[in-house]
């Protein structure tokens, strides 16, 4: 017999011998089954073929409309579930808002505590523009300066329930709070008549000490109503 085969009937029957022992341990073939089935999935589970594509919502928090370039998706698949927050860098009844306003433009801003909003916290803002200057960049702004520092390389998350009868367009701003007021994250968000919730992830570029950074909602270049509730950022 060639020495090929002969090493092919020994291997065949190493393998039947260990089969054997392997069925005697186990008491029955569902049991060695069963064994042989947990280490393959166990190595399925390393291999990560048990993860399953995160998939934007259906529902009211898949709300940043998409067909306007300067507009970035608030449910994007690319950011991964971000854990449970480590800080609250702002909350939504932290210290009062603060109004600017663009000459000509004129607005009105209301602190609210709004029982239709479809959130646990009720606290939020409501903007009234009523006149503008379609030839600047925005009419006007409401401003809180972040009340504590962030550094950089921090992933962080706004995310807000919002609406708008006239369905006015806003930039949602974490900027540096001295000039030139670098943007960490300037996203815009075209408002819809009823309530949606908004997820605005961002990363930090640089450290916000002295002074801290500015969290900003700024109305567009259209008169309208702008409704902003259970305003939140954190940091993951």
């Amino acid at each position: 017999m060639k020495q090929p085969v002969k090493i092919a009937v020994f291997s065949i029957f190493v393998v039947a011998i260990v089969a054997a022992f392997l069925i005697l341990i186990s008491g029955d073939d569902g049991g060695l089954t069963g064994k042989v089935d947990n280490v393959v999935a166990s190595a399925l589970v390393g291999r990560g073929t048990d993860q399953q594509p995160h998939a934007p919502s259906n529902g009211p928090r898949a709300g940043i409309a998409t067909n306007d370039p300067e507009t970035r998706s608030a449910t994007s698949a690319a950011h991964p579930p971000r854990g449970v927050p480590v800080a609250g860098v702002i909350l939504p009844e932290d210290s009062r808002w603060s109004l600017r306003v663009q000459p000509p433009a004129q607005a009105a801003i209301l602190e609210t505590v709004n029982n239709a909003v479809p959130d646990e916290n009720k606290h939020g803002i409501h903007l009234i523009v009523t006149a503008v200057d379609r030839k600047k960049f925005w009419a006007a702004q409401m401003i809180k300066r972040v009340p504590r520092e962030v550094f950089a390389d921090r992933q962080m998350a706004v995310r807000f329930w919002g609406r708008s009868v006239q369905q006015t367009p806003v930039w949602v701003v974490f900027e540096e709070g001295r000039s030139p007021h670098t943007p960490e994250l300037q996203v815009k968000v075209t408002l819809t008549p009823e309530w949606r919730q908004y997820d605005l992830p961002f990363r930090t570029t640089r450290d916000h000490v002295s002074p801290h950074a500015n969290f900003c909602i700024k109305a567009g270049i259209q008169p309208g109503e702008i409704e902003v509730s259970g305003i939140y950022v954190e940091e993951y």
